[in-house]
């Protein structure tokens, strides 16, 4: 009840108002761009921003795919571009997040098969994933092909992605590498995934450390599983 209750308390009153809960109902999956809509006054500059946050994702979609299908790519083929990233830092003692920050040509290296891809569709991939950057995140590029390559099961996203993240090996991710992970499989904006991190973590850290285990992830994960991974096929 308490995590329903932070979830929908939209105000920050510690109550559930008919408008909030009417607001759920209309769109109760968290991982939506409309989750609770209709409880927030709608301007017509965040209704502008949300269409092209909509038509971004349908681009993303649709490279993504099209460089699956061209390139025939396989689970093994995301494995290689992580061990590619941890290869060019094999001299170090330990990975920082830092470390798997990549260019443009690092990109081209990392796609299977790239002479069958295209330049201009790894330079669209790296402008989608870029953010203005002169650099991307290269977990964003391998947790987003997870999401595109056949074979990846709930499971093994979670533990590629819990890998990747808990650079130090603590065991534990806290709640700033969960949304700095939910940022490369959420197209929208930071303030909501912030929240749709602290809704993650309400489920998943049952303790209340302040931090989550593997396992923890993973139930949390197949309890909201649109949440860290929504789906990749386009609403009709």
């Amino acid at each position: 009840v308490d995590m329903m209750i932070s979830m929908l308390d939209l105000n920050g009153d510690g109550q559930v108002s008919f408008k909030e809960f009417k607001a759920m109902a209309e769109s109760p999956d968290p991982a939506e761009e409309d989750f609770l809509l209709g409880g927030i006054p709608a301007h017509t500059s965040e209704s502008i921003a949300l269409q092209q946050r909509n038509e971004q994702a349908d681009k993303k979609r649709e490279v993504f795919t099209r460089c699956v299908q061209t390139c025939r790519m396989e689970k093994e083929d995301v494995y290689g571009m992580l061990k590619m990233v941890k290869d060019k830092h094999s001299s170090s003692r330990s990975l920082s997040h830092e470390s798997f920050y990549v260019g443009y040509e690092d990109i081209c290296e990392m796609m299977p098969a790239a002479s069958l891809l295209s330049r201009s569709d790894c330079r669209t991939i790296f402008d989608l994933l870029r953010g203005g950057e002169e650099t991307i995140d290269s977990r964003d590029l391998i947790t987003t092909f997870t999401n595109f390559v056949a074979g990846f099961g709930l499971e093994e996203r979670c533990k590629l992605a819990f890998d990747m993240y808990d650079v130090d090996h603590s065991g534990y991710l806290s709640i700033d590498e969960v949304e700095e992970m939910m940022m490369s499989t959420n197209l929208t904006t930071r303030d909501l995934i912030k929240k749709r991190a602290e809704n993650f973590m309400l489920c998943a850290d049952t303790d209340r450390s302040g931090g989550i285990t593997i396992d923890e992830f993973i139930v949390a994960a197949e309890k909201l599983p649109n949440l860290l991974y929504p789906p990749q096929s386009k609403k009709r």
